[in-house]
């Protein structure tokens, strides 16, 4: 028997946990460095900002141009708005997909509170090649992709392989933006590891259900 009764799958998965307390450390480290010790963190941002970008040349930022797309807004949010209209019409998986609505408006909403409280600068223009007028910390792009692509990924029951290639994904849109010109690593790693934390909330969240009718609550089978 489970301890206190609680089936296997309810219980809170310990990875999880685990993810969520280690994403808030290291976003709430690199977000005081941020703010209190900015030189510091640039003296480790600039070198490997300007490695990643020492040889990029044209075919080289088409493609990142493309990764980096796949973390945008309207990329994420077109995925998210097809998986509401299936819920809808076919009235399935409703409050997983309700979750997983849920973990992209926090880290839409975290995303946009913190770079309007943190203000930090991007890398000089002359670096860049896209054009961007919002604060860098934390990249938008990884925050978004990181938190969105992981709870997908469990809610879609991926395996080991599966999961693999989702963080491979996120890490390819993390390293476009700096390829690109428009964040420091630093921006990215936060953006990433906050993600990481909110998707973990969503995972505790879903409590072992997936984007399947016969275990999702709020299908015609419950």
């Amino acid at each position: 028997m489970p301890p206190s009764g609680i089936a296997p799958e309810r219980r809170p998965p310990r990875a999880a946990i685990g993810l969520l307390l280690a994403g808030l450390a290291v976003f709430g480290l690199l977000a005081v460095l941020v703010l209190l010790a900015e030189p510091a963190l640039l003296a480790i941002d600039r070198p490997l900002s300007e490695a990643l970008r020492a040889d990029r040349g044209d075919v080289l930022a088409e493609v990142m141009r493309g990764i980096s797309l796949l973390g945008s807004r309207a990329v994420i949010g077109g995925i998210l708005l097809a998986l509401t209209l299936w819920a809808i019409v076919t009235r399935e998986c409703q409050r997983t997909v309700g979750i997983v609505l849920v973990v992209f408006a926090v880290a839409m909403v975290l995303e946009w509170t913190l770079k309007a409280g943190i203000g930090r600068l991007r890398p000089e223009e002359a670096f860049a090649l896209t054009r961007v007028t919002t604060a860098a910390f934390p990249s938008g792009h990884a925050l978004g992709s990181a938190a969105v692509y992981a709870i997908l990924a469990v809610a879609l029951g991926g395996g080991a392989r599966g999961h693999a290639l989702v963080w491979l994904l996120i890490a390819a849109i993390g390293v476009s933006r700096v390829v690109l010109g428009v964040h420091w690593p630093s921006d990215v790693l936060g953006g990433i590891a906050l993600g990481a934390a909110i998707a973990a909330g969503g995972v505790l969240a879903l409590r072992g259900h997936r984007l399947d009718p016969k275990r999702c609550p709020g299908g015609h089978g419950t």
